[in-house]
């Protein structure tokens, strides 16, 4: 088998790509008809008109570049949070799974010791399609266990 050549995929179209992930031009094609790019990791197998193993690699495939883009962020991620900036890179890079996925609100804490350091984060609620209701006691409750 010859080496691979990151160009020779670097350089081609979702299309096909997609048409190789699949093994089929056909499907690819009917598939970018119905769906972006973007939309492609929600979709239902039914939806696309994939058996359960196309179905299956394209899930893990999805699902592997996911991984590999978190990896990549947490080298980016800074450990210590000395600015507003320094917060919203880590949460970019944090939440950027939920950003991307997430259907429902959700409000979580980011809990960090006396150096600025982060110790944890903590989902605290979840509410619905556009509001999360939140006490103060649940957002002082996971930073008081964890000492920040």
């Amino acid at each position: 088998m010859p080496e691979n050549n990151n160009r020779n995929i670097e350089g081609r179209s979702d299309k096909e790509l997609l048409e190789l992930l699949l093994r089929s031009e056909s499907q690819a094609s009917e598939i970018l008809k119905i769906v972006t790019l973007s939309e492609l990791s929600k979709a239902h197998r039914q939806e696309l008109g994939l058996t359960p193993n196309a179905y299956e690699r394209l899930q893990v495939s999805i699902e592997l570049g996911r991984r590999i883009q978190e990896s990549k962020a947490k080298f980016k991620t800074p450990n210590k949070i000395n600015s507003s900036s320094d917060a919203i890179d880590f949460c970019k890079n944090h939440f950027a799974r939920l950003i991307s996925d997430c259907l429902q609100e959700e409000f979580h804490i980011v809990s960090l010791n006396t150096k600025n350091h982060v110790i944890q984060s903590h989902q605290v609620t979840v509410g619905t399609l556009d509001a999360s209701l939140v006490h103060p006691r649940e957002v002082f409750r996971p930073a008081i266990k964890d000492s920040a």
